[in-house]
């Protein structure tokens, strides 16, 4: 698709979804897959494997943009998302 087409992938993350606080049985909703699972977010073995999980699939979605030569511009919503769009587009027009 990139060798047609000019893309870019933006992802959103939240730090949210990465440190899931200890709030007790939490409600987690897949809006994919339309599967929801009860959580205890109170077990540092789930929270470790969460955020591990997470991270990994960082890695891989990463991996795979760079592999493909699609441009990414990861955004952190807690950092908003003025500067890394500007910071993309200023590294990309200095090409």
């Amino acid at each position: 698709m990139n060798n047609k087409h000019d893309v870019v992938s933006i992802k959103f993350d939240d730090p949210s979804e990465i440190k899931l606080p200890d709030i007790g049985m939490v409600k987690l909703h897949d809006s994919e897959t339309q599967k929801s699972v009860w959580v205890d977010s109170r077990s540092q073995n789930i929270r470790t494997i969460m955020k591990s999980s997470i991270l990994e699939s960082n890695r891989k979605l990463k991996q795979f943009f760079n592999k493909n030569k699609i441009d990414f511009i990861p955004i952190n919503t807690a950092h908003g998302y003025i500067e890394p769009l500007v910071s993309f587009f200023t590294r990309r027009s200095s090409n």
